[in-house]
């Protein structure tokens, strides 16, 4: 009688189906995973850039605005230089932290899903 047209899907389909149900949710997460990853690599880099153009933009103008021996000029470049040594680490972490490729992993990895 299990010849019969139309008859229900055994048990092993149904298994099959849950499976592939479940495999498929687990591949969303691992996208959402790794999206979360770029997004994180790209802010920071976008952020390090920043610092790399927006230090010397305001010594430049500060040079231009004041003259180099007065007194604002000397605080602005001290400022200036507080802010760039965190920055200059974070330059050798993005380059010994290798985030450039971790980006492109993570963006090619999503772009596969």
């Amino acid at each position: 009688m299990s010849d019969q047209a139309g008859s229900k899907p055994e048990a092993p389909e149904i298994s099959t189906r849950e499976e592939c149900w479940k495999q498929s949710i687990y591949t969303f997460g691992t996208g959402a995973i790794f999206e979360a990853r770029a997004k994180r690599i790209r802010q920071r880099l976008q952020l390090l850039n920043f610092l790399g153009l927006a230090i010397p933009v305001v010594v430049g103008g500060a040079a231009l605005a004041f003259t180099t021996n007065s007194a604002a000029f000397a605080t602005l470049f001290w400022i200036a230089g507080l802010v760039l040594l965190p920055q200059l680490l974070l330059s050798l972490g993005l380059l010994v932290g290798n985030w450039i490729d971790e980006l492109a992993y993570s963006v090619n990895r999503h772009a596969r899903r």
